[in-house]
């Protein structure tokens, strides 16, 4: 039950389906839904963003006693559709970025509701695809559930459970 009112913390609203670089500060959707980190964990975030230029979305994940928070680089030669159609958004720093969950991996489908429908009236049962490919240079920050203490931070030192 604890764990739930974490969660709950971090849920608030939602932005802009769009990616933007170095996040959005406005939000143009009817419904956001906006996370927030702990206070500590937001600063180390906003730290590393203020020497990166690239454009990056969040991950949250999840595990028995702590959560991560990565900020994954966006390749923009590759196309995301979790990224492009996500609508929970994470607040750092004035900017709105997309937020994905590590089961978003495991449950979601690549297909937008219309060709969800469409494979579903035609009786194709859409293919899950289990993917879990994060980017050896991801920045991290591992922290407590309860406490919100922060464990770790850094780059390629994050190992997931498996």
């Amino acid at each position: 039950m604890k764990n739930s009112i974490v969660l709950v913390v971090f849920f608030i609203l939602i932005q802009s389906c769009t990616v933007s670089k170095k996040g959005s500060n406005s939000i143009h959707e009817s419904n956001p839904i906006i996370y927030l980190m702990p206070y500590k964990v937001e600063e180390l975030i906003k730290t590393e963003l203020s020497k990166s230029i690239e454009d990056v979305y969040f991950e949250l994940w999840s595990e028995d006693s702590t959560y991560s928070i990565l900020a994954i680089h966006i390749d923009k030669r590759v196309y995301n559709p979790w990224i492009q159609q996500t609508n929970r958004k994470l607040y750092i720093n004035g900017k709105f970025y997309p937020l994905l969950f590590d089961f978003d991996r495991v449950f979601a489908i690549t297909e937008n509701s219309a060709d969800f429908l469409k494979k579903l009236s035609t009786e194709e049962y859409p293919m899950l695809s289990h993917k879990l490919s994060v980017n050896e240079a991801s920045f991290y920050v591992k922290f407590k559930k309860k406490s919100n203490e922060i464990i770790e931070s850094g780059y390629d030192g994050l190992k997931r459970k498996g």
